[in-house]
Parts: structure tokens; sequence; C-alpha cells
């Protein structure tokens, strides 16, 4: 998943163009095909004998078409085009014309990616339903037609509407990380964020050698909890006929520290106990298949805080409601939402922004001590004005 390119001044969501020229021939060397998004719809439940790769772009930054559009373009790589249709033609987006032009092409699709951009997860349903039919009518209108993929904003979606999603559209994409396959929810696909940040070519070369580590069923299904169900209890099912299952470690990210949680596991059920109090918590599923010598990772989190959770994935640490609750000190991940580091227990372990910035305090501070001089230079404007007009009445 991609959002901006050779937009250097903003690392938490940007791609340069050479690293993004360098990852696309990793995949072409690797002999990985690309998925055209019409093929990923239709041949979604059936069995893939090879892995392909699916490109996702969000948002419809001016600069995907200045930068991306015409490298892909040109080397024919097939993407899904996410579109907010509120900030369409706006300083920095895209307009219709060149989401057309995208569209009109035999590689480009457009997603429908809401109206408003914003944290529907806060909203009401009847504000939700809004925003979706809203976009929904202005993609007929602009495009003829409503695109039947949809991404979450920012990841975040409630049980409400994810069921909501589910009866309207296709398919669903989170920004969680983690690997596709049959068994997944269609309207929780998880996605590997790329950026400047988190695209380094050994990362890349790792995340499309992965392969799924299949389940049953993960729980809790809602993603949004309620005071009564925080902190919630993770339970994964796996297949009966799983073989390795015994072989899964799980690890855990509680207040800045890893180690190993408090873990049940009966038959095929794998359940996690966590302590209370800790807002911050991830796990990794490992299984390392010895037979063929695979990588086999389930990456997910679970995000507690505010009354939410979302699954996440490691390196999208600081990508959640979460850094809302926490005041200000550096810039989020992905969501341009400030959290402290050391209160999300994250400077440890190196996630977040790249490029940690002053804010909260320090900016207050910065304000403040500007007000003040020129308060000053106005009072002292003012008193000199007040001498001249005095010498001159003396006179």
């Amino acid at each position: 998943m991609y959002h901006r390119f050779n937009e250097n001044k903003y690392p938490s969501t940007n791609i340069r163009m050479d690293m993004f020229d360098e990852q696309m021939k990793i995949i072409k060397n690797q002999g990985y095909e690309f998925y055209d998004p019409n093929n990923f719809l239709n041949e979604f439940n059936k069995v893939k004998k090879n892995k392909k790769i699916l490109i996702t772009i969000d948002d419809g930054f001016k600069s995907f078409y200045n930068e991306a559009w015409p490298y892909l373009k040109k080397n024919k790589i097939p993407f899904i085009l996410f579109v907010s249709t509120e900030p369409v033609g706006k300083k920095g987006y895209m307009t219709w014309d060149e989401i057309k032009e995208v569209d009109d092409s035999d590689i480009g699709y457009i997603g429908h990616h809401s109206h408003t951009h914003k944290y529907l997860i806060d909203m009401t349903e009847k504000e939700f339903i809004n925003d979706i039919e809203t976009a929904t009518e202005i993609f007929k209108d602009k495009l003829g037609y409503v695109p039947p993929i949809f991404s979450y904003p920012f990841g975040e979606y409630s049980l409400f509407m994810k069921n909501y999603i589910s009866k309207n559209f296709e398919i669903a994409f989170g920004q969680h990380s983690g690997i596709i396959d049959n068994n997944k929810d269609k309207f929780e696909l998880p996605r590997f964020p790329i950026n400047e940040k988190y695209g380094d070519l050994k990362r890349f070369n790792s995340l499309i050698n992965y392969n799924p580590l299949e389940y049953k069923s993960l729980k809790p299904v809602e993603k949004k909890l309620e005071n009564k169900d925080n902190p919630p209890k993770l339970i994964v099912e796996f297949f009966d006929d799983q073989k390795n299952i015994k072989n899964i470690n799980c690890y855990s990210n509680d207040g800045g520290s890893w180690g190993q949680p408090n873990l049940a596991f009966e038959k095929n059920i794998f359940e996690v106990k966590r302590p209370s109090n800790q807002f911050d918590y991830s796990f990794y599923f490992n299984d390392h298949n010895n037979e063929s010598g695979s990588k086999h990772i389930d990456v997910g989190m679970i995000k507690i805080g505010e009354l939410k959770i979302a699954k996440r994935g490691c390196q999208t640490a600081m990508n959640s409601p979460l850094a809302r609750k926490f005041g200000k000190g550096v810039n989020t991940f992905r969501t341009g939402r400030r959290a402290t580091m050391s209160k999300l227990g994250l400077n440890k372990l190196g996630f977040g922004s790249s490029t940690p910035r002053l804010g909260g305090k320090s900016r207050r501070k910065r304000r403040k001590r500007r007000k003040s001089r020129k308060k000053r230079r106005k009072s002292k404007k003012k008193s000199r004005r007040k001498r001249k007009k005095s010498r001159r009445k003396r006179h």
C-alpha cells in the first residue's frame, strides 16, 4: 500500500521514486506476477498455485499522478487507486479528469475510499452511512459506476461499519499488515504499508516472500471496544488439520518491552491472556516450516485505548486511534496525528515517524514568545508615538 510519491516532506506516507522502481524490479526479478484487480476479484475464492502481488495506492494525491502514474503506465503494472471524493480537485489532489484518465486505462482500477476521509469510526451510524452514500452518488455522476472495492480510511472500522460495507461492496481493505489467503475475511483484508521508513529493500524483499499463516477465526470480532470489554481477550482458532501448530510463538509489546504474554493453548485454540491497564499490545505468529524452508507469518495488532481497537502490524504501531488519546509530541506513522512516543513505548522499538518534529509544549512556547515579542514591539511603537506627540506640543 502506497500514498505519496517523491513528496519528501511527508516521510510517513511518502516513497521515493528510485526506491519504488527498485521495489518493482525486485518483484519482477523474483518471478512474481502483478495481480490485475479484475482477476483479483474474480479469483478471490479460488485456490492459487502461485503468489501474486497486488499494488494499491490510497487517497489520490497529485504526486501519484505526476510521478507514479507515468511509471506504472510505461511498465504496465496494474493497481487499485482508492479515491475519497471530497478532496478531489483540491490542492495536492488529483482532479476528476485525471482520475478518469487512470480509470480509462487497462491497468488502473478505481476504489471507493469514502467521501470525507475522516475518522469514520468516530461518526454516528447515520453520519457514516451518509458519508459513504455521498461518495457513492459522486462516483455515479463522475465515473458512471460505483467502485466495488472499498478501503477503510486509516484502516479503522467497527462491526457495524464492516457489516454495512459487506452489503454494498465486494471486498474491503484495512491497513493492518498481513498476507491475503482464501481464509481471510473479504471485508478485513490486510495490506503491508510501504513508505520511506518501512520501505527499505531488505524489508521489502522479506515481505514479498512471506506466506500466510491460516486461521479459522480471530476474536474479538468487534474492533470497537466498550469499557466493559477493555482490555479484550484475544482468541485465535486454527483448523483441525493444520500442522506444527504447537510450534507457533507469540510475542507481545506491552508498554515498550518485548516478551511472551500469558498464553493458553488447547487443541486448536490459541488464547492470549493479557494483563490489565496495558494500552499497547501487538502480537506475532511465526511458524517456520522446516520442510519447505519458507517462513509463514501473519502479523496483527490489537490497539487498546479510547474504546477502540484495530488490528495492526508491528511496523504500523503508531497508526491508530490510540494516538489521538495521548496528546502531542511527534507525528504518528500514517494518520498525521501526534502521539507521545514514550507513552506509547515506541521509542525503544524504533517505531513511529522517521521525522519527529517539535509539537505540543515546544510549539506553544514558541508561539507565546512570538506573541510576547510582537506585543512589546507594539508597545514600544506606541510609546515612541506618544513621546513625539508630546514634544511637538511643547514646541
